[in-house]
This record gives C-alpha cells, sequence and structure tokens, in this order.
C-alpha cells in the first residue's frame, strides 16, 4: 500500500491498541493514512471525539427503524433525548417497538417507567473493561449498558431460545461478520439446533439485537460490542459455559513447527477468536483458558509478538501452577514455552533458571530417555549457548540428539532440529567439520519434509551459512542466505524481526566478501526493525548497531 497513492487505511473497533503501540514508529514511517475507530485514548494520536446525533437525526433514525409509528416528531424527539440521542439505543427501541406492534403511547409509559429510571439504571457505575480510558467514558457507558438491557427485559420480550442464540454468539468477536454456515455450525455445538435460521432473521435481526449482511460469500450476522456486554453481563456467559468451545479454539490456534502438515498461516483466520475468549476470560483459573494462553503465547512468538506472548505465556503458568490438581507434563509445557520467549527477549538467566528447575523435575519423574527430557535439554542447551557455556550446551544436545534419534527416526523433524542446533554449538567450539556435516543433514531433511519455502528452511540456511564462514566458504554462505531472506520476506513481510536477522547474517557475509556498502545497508534495515519493535536496550538492536559502527563512513 505504500506504492499506491492517496491512500486511507480505516481499522474499526480497535479497542486493544498493543500491535499498534508496538509498532506505531512504522506506522508513521509509511505512505498511508491510518484512522482508527476506538473507545481508548492512545497517547500521541490524534483524537477527534465522536458526538452524540443531533436530535434531528435521532428522530430520522427512530422513524427508519420504526415506519409505521404514528408519532409526531415533538414526542419521538422527547423519546430520543430520554434515550441519551444514543444511536443504538434509538435503533434498538425503534425495532423492538415495530418488532412487537407496540402503540406509541405503550412505549412512552415503558420508557418513562421505574425499569427505566431506577437508582441502578441512573446513578449507578460499572466495571467498563476496555470500553473507556477517562471518567467520563465510563459514566455514559455506565449509562447506557443498563438501558440496553432494559430494552431487553422489558420491551423486546425474547424468548429463552432467543436468548441461548444470543448467549453462544457472545464467544464470538463482536463487531464482526460471521458466515451463516459457521455460526449454524458454532451454535449446534451448544446444542442449539432448532429453528435457528428463524430465530437469527425473524426474531433477533428484526428486533436489532443482531446485525445482517450480504456478502460475495452469502450471509453473515455480527453483534455490537454493548451488545454482547449486556449479554456476557446478564446471561452468565462465564468460562464454565464456553469450556469445551475454549479448548476447541485452543486446539485450532496450537502450532506444531515440528509437524510439516501444521502450517503457521493457517492458524490466522482463528485468532480473533481466540483473542475474543483471552478478553473474557484472561482473569479466570481454569485449565481451558490456560491451554488457550499458552497455544496464544507460542503462536504470538513465531510471528516475533513478543510483548503480547509475554502477557499470555506468564498468565498461562501462573493459572496451572494454581491448579489443585495440576499436570506435571502441563506444567513443564508451560514453562518450557515461557523459557524460549525470555531467550528471544534477551532474559537469559531467566530462561535457563527455569529450564534448569523443569529438566531437575523431569529427570526425576520420567527419566533420562523421554522425548520431553529431550525437548528440554534441547532449550537449555540454547540458553546455555547464549550465555557462553558451550560446552554444557554441546553435552545437552547429544544426550537429545541421541534419545530423540531413538525415539522418532533419523528422518524426524526434531531430530533434525537437534542436529541443526548441535552444529552450532560446535561450531561456537570451533569442530567446524563436525558442525558441517549435521547442518547439511538437517537442512536436506527439512527441505524433504517442509519444502523449500518453509521459515524452518530457512533457519537451518542461516545455520549452515554460518557454518561455511570460518571454513571461508563465503560464497556458499552469501547464497544461501539470500534465499534464506527472501523466503522470510514472503513469509513474514518486510517489517518482521526474522527478516532484520536475515539481513545481519548477511550484511555480515556481504563484508567478508568486500561488499561493505551493500553491508552496511541491510545491518541500517535491520536496526531499523529491532529499533521500532523491541527498542534501544534489546541484545539484537544493540548487535546491530556495533556492526554499523564498524564500518567507516565513506
Amino acid at each position: 500500500m505504500s506504492n499506491l497513492p492517496k491512500v486511507l487505511v480505516v481499522v474499526d473497533n480497535a479497542n486493544d491498541l498493543v500491535d499498534f503501540a508496538q509498532f506505531r514508529n512504522l506506522l508513521k514511517n509509511v505512505a498511508f493514512h491510518l484512522l482508527l475507530t476506538s473507545r481508548v485514548h492512545p497517547d500521541g494520536w490524534s483524537n477527534v471525539e465522536i458526538r452524540s446525533l443531533p436530535q434531528a437525526e435521532g428522530v430520522l433514525v427512530f422513524r427508519k427503524y420504526h415506519s409505521s409509528v404514528q408519532a409526531a416528531d415533538k414526542d419521538i424527539a422527547a423519546i430520543v433525548e430520554q434515550l441519551f440521542n444514543h444511536t443504538l439505543l434509538i435503533e434498538l427501541v425503534a425495532k423492538a417497538a415495530a418488532a412487537n406492534n407496540m402503540p406509541f403511547d405503550r412505549l412512552q409509559k415503558a420508557l418513562q417507567s421505574q425499569s427505566f429510571h431506577a437508582a441502578d439504571i441512573n446513578r449507578r457505575k460499572i466495571d467498563m473493561g476496555g470500553h473507556g480510558d477517562s471518567l467520563d467514558e465510563n459514566q455514559k457507558f455506565a449509562y447506557v449498558e443498563p438501558y440496553i438491557f432494559a430494552i431487553y427485559e422489558n420491551i423486546s420480550e425474547l424468548s429463552d431460545a432467543a436468548k441461548a442464540v444470543l448467549r453462544a454468539f457472545a464467544l464470538l468477536p463482536t463487531a464482526t461478520p460471521i458466515d451463516e454456515d459457521k455460526l449454524i455450525e458454532h451454535l449446534e455445538s451448544f446444542d442449539l439446533k432448532d429453528d435457528l435460521i428463524e430465530i437469527l432473521d425473524t426474531t433477533l435481526e428484526k428486533r436489532g439485537w443482531l446485525d445482517k449482511h450480504k456478502t460475495d460469500e452469502g450471509i453473515a450476522y455480527s453483534l455490537h460490542p454493548l451488545i454482547a456486554e449486556v449479554v456476557v453481563k446478564h446471561l452468565e456467559v462465564d468460562a464454565a459455559f464456553a469450556d469445551a468451545y475454549i479448548y476447541r479454539i485452543a486446539n485450532v490456534m496450537d502450532y506444531n513447527n515440528a509437524d510439516p502438515k501444521n502450517n503457521l498461516f493457517d492458524k490466522k483466520p482463528s485468532e480473533p477468536f481466540a483473542e475474543r475468549l483471552v478478553n473474557l476470560f484472561f482473569d479466570k483459573n481454569t485449565e481451558g483458558v490456560s491451554e488457550l494462553l499458552h497455544s496464544l503465547n507460542w503462536y504470538h512468538q513465531q510471528w516475533g509478538y513478543y510483548d503480547k506472548a509475554l502477557r499470555y505465556g506468564e498468565r498461562a503458568l501462573q493459572i496451572t501452577e494454581s491448579l489443585a490438581n495440576k499436570d506435571e507434563n502441563v506444567l513443564s509445557e508451560r514453562q518450557n514455552t515461557l523459557a524460549l520467549l525470555y531467550r528471544n527477549l534477551g532474559r537469559y538467566n531467566e530462561a535457563a533458571q527455569l529450564l534448569e528447575k523443569t529438566l531437575d523435575k523431569e529427570l526425576n519423574t520420567l527419566g533420562d530417555k523421554h522425548s520431553e527430557v529431550a525437548t528440554t535439554q534441547s532449550n537449555l542447551a540454547l540458553v546455555c549457548q547464549d550465555l557462553g557455556r558451550y560446552d554444557e550446551a554441546a553435552q545437552l544436545l547429544e544426550w537429545a540428539l541421541k534419545s530423540d534419534s531413538k525415539n522418532f527416526g533419523q528422518e524426524h523433524p526434531t531430530v533434525a532440529n537437534r542436529q541443526s542446533n548441535l552444529a552450532t554449538v560446535y561450531r561456537n567450539l570451533r569442530r567446524y567439520d563436525e558442525a558441517a556435516i549435521l547442518a547439511e543433514k538437517a537442512l536436506a531433511s527439512d527441505e524433504k519434509n517442509f519444502g523449500k519455502e518453509h521459515p524452518i528452511v530457512s533457519t537451518r540456511q542461516v545455520v549452515l551459512a554460518y557454518i561455511y564462514k570460518p571454513l571461508g566458504r563465503y560464497d556458499e554462505a552469501a547464497q544461501l542466505l539470500e534465499r534464506a531472506l527472501k523466503s522470510d520476506i514472503k513469509n513474514f513481510g518486510q517489517e518482521h524481526p526474522n527478516v532484520a536477522t536475515r539481513q545481519n547474517n548477511l550484511a555480515s557475509v556481504y563484508r567478508k566478501l568486500g561488499l561493505e556498502a551493500e553491508a552496511q545497508a541491510f545491518w541500517q534495515k535491520a536496526y531499523q526493525i529491532f529499533l521500532n519493535v523491541f527498542g534501544e536496550e534489546h541484545p539484537s538492536t544493540k548487535i546491530v548497531k556495533k556492526n554499523m559502527a564498524s564500518i567507516p563512513p565513506q
């Protein structure tokens, strides 16, 4: 889009601005304009408040959704004012009255009744969650939420079946059209099977509780965020109700990078469904929530979204540790995944402590030949390598490789991973010939298992290139790194940390080949990505900055 003229990108309902904050510097440098609609005010962004509807337009909205109403504009205006000129409230009241054939005078009485003017509606405040970040905004929503519920209870007269549909729908991403077939499949998983289309269309869409959309693929439905909040609050949409669905989404988001059939990019469409559940149940101590957060931790690590992964990973471990009947294998899994994240963040000592604790426990409970023990040994070896403890790293990886070769066979992706990691350690120990043999085996195995364009293959190419460097095989190293960079740009985009790592790798080889201008150009690109994603104090940022300084200005 940066290459297109006069582009405006609109992101609607962006109430979780973690990603925008993380990549704010990148967004400032692109050529297109960005407009967000949100209930929060991110620092440093230009904010324009959306005011309430003018009263005359509020009357038009009422008449649009209740076309047969017999009332003067001044009487409708009084209702509009009573509803704070709030578009959603006006629409809901108008649709509810029309759907129930409610005479206008009866509607006026209902809106003037005790149910709409009780102290708990007009005075109380509610927990806002992510809806606003100022007292005024909180108070505004504190009025709107109970009014929606009062309309819901006292005017719409929804059946138990319709409420059950709304209850299941509230687990899905809000303000997001859900394809009719997928929605029906979702509802049926909650044992809702009778008259679903009629309930969606005749009862809920007609009365304003759902929006109906015509798309290229067919019909889709969406739920307004405020309505979803009311349903969650008043119909007990809790973690127990959602438990089976939480596990199902956690399983969908689970990514096994040792499985050639497991494609990271296939997970992307399900991410909003997982994030919706996180927003609803993040503070609930259940095994299902822990499983979901663990899956998202690993998923976000693959994309380089380390801040979000850290929040999810630490919470997943916290939940597992709090459970009375915790599974020790699950606990070890949480610790391993979190330790890898600490390593990615440069928190090596924390990662080592967590993995050493996990390994001691696993050796006592599982024995030294178990595949889970080999995984922990391999992860700890990576951290030992980061800390310069190469002999320990080599010994751990030799044990892990021997164990996994026996458990899985020589052609398994896990074995290739151990070979590649051990090759890197051998390189640091200057055992270059042994390292090259292992790295070449790992690359050949992964190309066979995953194909030449897979992200794992690009990692193997980098490992082998870095072994070729001290052997003086710079041209071969450059070719491998150029292929790896091209692959990662295709898979992750220009601004991903993996791409910056490849650029840094390639720059170092170009310098060995005497291509200093090309090397400096790649280091500058890598530095900017690391700076934007991780900040100045991250080890990767510092390393690239040091590399840049090693070439004198021309």
